[in-house]
């Protein structure tokens, strides 16, 4: 063999070890992002509600996750302030919130002469932040929640509004900024395509 064929065989050699070092470091890499983004999921904190006689009692889908305080936070439109549900009070009552939610509504629904207006599943979407534990891990959780009422509305009475239940919609990135303007921004989305 000659230099020259010795030389080439070796550039050869040598471009395809930096294209399998080059492949192999892709896949390290895409390993690393998908068991860090595993590890994210498995510590969200998911939130359940049941229903008592007014309110929701808010408990974690998990035995194993604890909830520190969740910040809830309402569109603007309904006029009612973030509130906070710390550990010791999981719950959610239909009187600090229904009387916004129900006006709301009432001038969104207009009421029809001699029919009783109902609506089984009004449907509010909520941002939860959660700032809680998972398997050993402080955690931070955004979510959308949607809050579902039951709403009737007779002809010569004043509405009535029940509070039925706070639903999981999907889990949020827990890079966001202001919170309510996110939940304001989503919301008038809702309504725009309710029209």
């Amino acid at each position: 063999m000659t230099d020259r064929t010795l030389s080439l065989i070796s550039t050869v050699v040598a471009i395809v070890a930096l294209l399998i070092s080059v492949y192999s470091n892709h896949i390290s890499s895409r390993a690393h992002e998908l068991s860090q983004q595993t590890f994210i999921a498995e510590r969200k904190v998911t939130i359940r509600s049941l229903k008592q006689k007014d309110y929701l009692i808010l408990k974690t889908l998990e035995e194993s996750q604890q909830v520190n305080h969740i910040t809830i936070y309402f569109p603007s439109p309904l006029k009612l302030s973030p509130m906070v549900l710390a550990s010791y009070e999981m719950r959610l009552s239909e009187a600090a919130i229904n009387h916004q939610i129900r006006e709301y509504i009432d001038a969104k629904v207009k009421p029809m002469k001699d029919n009783i207006q109902y609506i089984r599943n009004y449907s509010i979407p909520t941002l939860f932040v959660i700032l809680g534990h998972s398997k050993g891990t402080s955690t931070i959780t955004y979510g959308i929640y949607d809050l579902f009422h039951e709403y009737t509305r007779p002809p010569t009475e004043a509405s009535k509004l029940t509070l039925k239940s706070a639903v999981l919609n999907v889990y949020l990135d827990n890079n966001i900024a202001e919170p309510q303007q996110y939940i304001d921004k989503l919301f008038e989305q809702v309504e725009t395509n309710k029209k």
